[in-house]
């Protein structure tokens, strides 16, 4: 259900790379997308968030992609932040991103989740939470969200290296697609 996620996170990519093009019309096209992006993504947000409160929980095998809950806010950050300055709706989005990761986080970590394809869907939210943390970090001068940012990073890192031995043990072990079809 969080995957529902992606096309909005997907449109609201187009201004964060596509800030600097030097077209004259570029500007609007970043702005069509971050607004088609931004609505979608915060249609999605609210669906989802009533769909579990109100309806059977996850299976922990599903869990891990919980963390695609963090993608609208740390991308809708660096899309908006490329559009104009560090203001109270970029602060808003970078604070919602951290709140989100801290909720999140207790529910995704847990030793019941075992391990399978599902937990690569933790490196892309932390990879945008942590580069607009650092973003934010270094527009508002403040050495705590620097750490911040630093501890983000590093989480990211040994997360992906995590998964990426993970994964390798289970494909050469030929296991990984068994653990898919049997959870």
């Amino acid at each position: 259900m969080p995957p529902l996620l992606i096309p909005g996170v997907a449109t609201l990519d187009i201004p964060v790379t596509g800030s600097t093009m030097p077209f004259g019309w570029a500007h609007e096209v970043n702005l069509f997308a971050f607004a088609t992006g931004a609505v979608m993504a915060l249609v999605l947000v609210v669906l989802i968030f009533q769909r579990l409160r109100h309806f059977e929980t996850l299976p922990p095998a599903s869990r891990p992609v919980l963390m695609v809950l963090i993608a609208p806010f740390g991308v809708g950050f660096l899309a908006y932040t490329n559009l104009g300055a560090i203001d109270m709706l970029a602060s808003v989005l970078i604070y919602f991103g951290w709140f989100l990761l801290l909720v999140l986080t207790p529910v995704v970590f847990r030793l019941e989740n075992s391990f399978g394809v599902a937990w690569w869907a933790i490196s892309f939210p932390l990879a945008a939470l942590s580069i607009a943390s650092f973003r934010y970090a270094e527009a508002t001068g403040g050495p705590i969200l620097m750490a911040l940012a630093g501890l983000l990073f590093l989480l990211l890192a040994v997360s992906i290296a995590i998964l990426f031995v993970r994964t390798l043990h289970f494909v050469l072990n030929g296991s990984l697609w068994r653990l898919e079809t049997s959870g």
